[in-house]
């Protein structure tokens, strides 16, 4: 109790309080005790601090008791004395303290109940608060949750947002990688905001130069005012396009664009540099070309004429000028029909260039007959082009007007040699075979006995008639061949067995001469279709022409099959075929040194046929080794697949 009172006072005055509590019983014993609270002040700490002393009293009481013994009382009666008077001086000092006490907790109970009301009040209007807030948290947190759901839209589309924006700069970055042009973007302030792989090497401008002015770095090509020329479009807006060359001599086409961005607002300006130096190059081939090609048709001695879609004349040459005696001024834009007094409205020029060319863009030798005002009668060839793409047709005009009589005069004198030749041939065949059966029957010895010198002369004769006949007959086959009335019956044959008939045919004269007649033939070789007599008399006479020059060794036919064709190839060990004299084999009428006799016409005829039957024929000689005639026919079949 006291202890209490003493901090109530202390906290009730700030100051320090001292009691006296009695009989505290302690180990056993009563003691006195002396409580000293002192408050204690701390300027960092908001709470009150006591600091409580306890003193014990108990002997300096005994002290006193001893002391009042001394003095000739009688120590029991003085000590009961004494406990009485302290009982009760303590008891209302007790009492005393416990009234203050007392009425200290019913001051504090005052307050302790105020302070509780006020507490109470302050509950109830925290509580309303509480309650108010609580309704703002609870529209704080449906104001939350909706602002959530608005971030999360929000982020969502950020997210969209950056993953188009990921994916345009990647398509951005592998767009400009792969660009084989250079590409500069520079900034209002000329800043170079990005370039092209390829700037590097035609302009020396790096990615490392990204950020840098395009003044601050040296251009590998010399533009002259570039600066200036980028400045103009960023203000003016409008594009230049400019054509440079560098020091290696290639030409760079360079466009100059504003920088524009999504809300259309000038931010820039982009330089496109186009190799055009393939172009250039065409375009000075083109104008070469065209110098090359006027140069030519002033050259040349055909007239040609230049008109346009409308038929109008666009341009002439000078052979035009010269040879239809008509004025270049009145005739360039003057309408086909309408030049030289009408000279040149012919009905099959019409029907040429109104009905044969819009089908056709092509149409040679157009023969038309006209007798012009200015040169009289002529037959004009007229060889015409229609250039879609250019719209306009090229006509050359060529003068056969002499050839064409030329042409008339040969034909009239090839019919009369025609008609000679059959009539000569005619009228020499009966007598030459009245001849031959005369001379065979007088050697023979069928009109009497003939001697040997006798039967010498007639074989001789009958030689030369033997050769007169072959002579008229090369010439009449020739003579059909020339006249287009050779007339082919085309069979199934085997070759093989066209070659044997051969050797049957000139085995004897081989013999005669020590020859070895050798086959090489492929049996494997399918039936196709040739003229048989034809092939025969073309094998007949390569036999003929090898057993004539060789003298001693062989004569060798030989077949084979290659891809779709037959070949049959004569190969003889005679003198050969000089190189210079290869090309003249096949000529008509020719004779080579290594001929012995003959008209010159038997490989000419040889080749008619074997051209008649899409084949070919050709000669291999070393000379001094011998020589190989060749012929290949098609495989009709084979060919017909092709």
């Amino acid at each position: 109790m006291p202890m209490r009172l003493a901090i109530h006072n202390a906290r009730k005055t700030k100051r320090i309080v001292t009691r006296t509590a009695k009989n505290i019983l302690c180990n056993g014993r009563k003691i006195s005790v002396m409580v000293t609270v002192i408050p204690i002040k701390a300027a960092l700490l908001k709470e009150k601090f006591f600091l409580v002393l306890f003193d014990e009293i108990t002997q300096a009481v005994k002290r006193k008791n001893l002391s009042g013994a001394r003095k000739g009382r009688p120590l029991e009666e003085k000590s009961v004395e004494v406990e009485k008077d302290g009982c009760i001086k303590d008891l209302e000092k007790e009492l005393v303290e416990t009234k203050e006490y007392l009425q200290t907790v019913i001051e504090e109970q005052g307050n302790v109940n105020e302070e509780l009301k006020n507490a109470n009040e302050e509950i109830l209007s925290s509580n309303e608060e509480l309650q108010s807030t609580n309704e703002e948290l609870e529209t704080a947190k449906e104001e939350l949750q909706s602002s959530n759901e608005e971030l999360t839209t929000t982020n969502e589309e950020l997210h969209n947002r950056n993953a188009e924006v990921s994916l345009l700069n990647n398509d951005l970055i592998n767009l400009f990688s792969s660009i084989n042009i250079p590409v500069v973007m520079m900034g209002i302030d000329l800043v170079i905001r990005r370039v092209t792989p390829q700037a590097d090497k035609v302009l020396n401008i790096t990615a490392s130069d990204v950020g840098r002015s395009i003044s601050k770095v040296k251009l590998n090509i010399d533009i002259p005012d570039f600066e200036k020329t980028l400045s103009d479009v960023i203000e003016s807006l409008h594009p230049k396009i400019f054509e440079i060359k560098d020091k290696e001599g290639n030409w760079y086409s360079v466009y100059v664009r504003p920088y524009r961005t999504m809300d259309n607002k000038i931010d820039g300006a982009v330089a496109l540099f186009v190799d055009v130096t393939e172009r250039k190059h065409s375009e000075q081939l083109v104008e070469e070309a065209c110098t090359y090609a006027e140069s030519i048709i002033e050259t040349m001695r055909e007239p040609l004429i230049v008109l346009g879609d409308d038929l109008k004349v666009i341009s002439a040459n000078r052979s035009f000028y010269r040879i239809f005696k008509v004025n270049p001024e009145k005739t360039k834009g003057c309408f086909i029909y309408d030049l030289g007094n009408g000279q040149w409205d012919i009905p099959k020029l019409r029907q040429l260039l109104e009905d044969i060319l819009p089908k056709q863009i092509v149409f040679n030798d157009y023969e038309i007959e006209h007798n012009f005002e200015s040169i009289g009668p002529k037959t004009m060839l007229l060889n015409a082009r229609r250039l879609a793409n250019r719209h306009m047709i090229l006509i050359t005009m060529e003068d056969i007007t002499e050839r064409k009589k030329a042409e008339e005069a040969s034909a009239v004198a090839a019919k009369a040699k025609s008609a000679f030749n059959s009539m000569v041939s005619h009228e020499l065949r009966t007598p030459l075979s009245a001849l031959k059966e005369s001379v065979s029957q007088v050697s023979e010895g069928l009109l009497g006995t003939v001697n040997e010198d006798q039967k010498k002369f007639l074989e001789i004769a009958k030689r030369n008639v033997d050769r007169l006949a072959r002579l008229i007959n090369d010439i009449l086959d020739f003579q059909t061949f020339e006249s287009g009335k050779m007339v082919f019956k085309m069979e199934n044959n085997d070759i093989n067995e066209v070659v044997k008939e051969t050797k049957e045919i000139m085995n004897l004269v081989a013999k005669e001469k020590g020859l070895n007649f050798i086959l090489n033939l492929d049996e494997r070789l399918p039936k196709i279709k040739f003229d048989r007599d034809k092939i025969n008399q073309v094998i007949v006479n390569l036999v003929s022409n090898s057993l004539k020059l060789t003298e001693k060794g062989s004569i060798t036919i030989s077949t084979t099959q290659e891809n779709n064709v037959i070949q049959v190839s004569v190969k003889d060990t005679g003198p050969g075929i000089q190189e210079e004299d290869m090309s003249r084999l096949f000529r008509h009428y020719e004779q080579l040194e290594r001929k012995t006799g003959g008209t010159g016409l038997g490989l000419a005829i040889s080749l008619e046929i074997i051209k008649a039957h899409d084949g070919k024929i050709w000669a291999e000689s070393t000379f001094g080794q011998g020589a190989t005639m060749h012929f290949i026919l098609p495989i009709e079949e084979r060919r017909r697949r092709t």
